[in-house]
């Protein structure tokens, strides 16, 4: 289910990740269409992602939270799905 790679690295002067071949390429293709996880190990050094981890949670804690109110027949755009039927409470009528 889960796809590792360990021979990318990151180029800080251009941007961009290096040290992957057309092989390489050809397998993460196969793995995203088989709908498989494809983790990247060892791009980025561990330091700079705890920095990025911190700034997101920082960020998102400096928001205050909101519940707006879901208008009727509003989309629910938190939902990738739209909210299936097979997700609707089912509850029981009483009288």
């Amino acid at each position: 289910m889960i796809d590792v790679l360990n021979n990318f690295e990151f180029d800080a002067e251009s941007g961009r990740i290096v040290g992957y071949t057309p092989a390489d390429i050809f397998a993460i293709r196969k793995s995203i269409t088989e709908q498989r996880l494809v983790v990247l190990k060892n791009v980025f050094a561990k330091e700079e992602l705890l920095n990025i981890r911190s700034a997101v949670f920082d960020h998102f804690n400096s928001i205050p939270p909101s519940n707006p109110t879901i208008e009727s027949g509003a989309k629910n755009y938190w939902r990738r799905d739209d909210n299936p039927p097979q997700s609707a409470v089912k509850r029981g009528k009483t009288r």
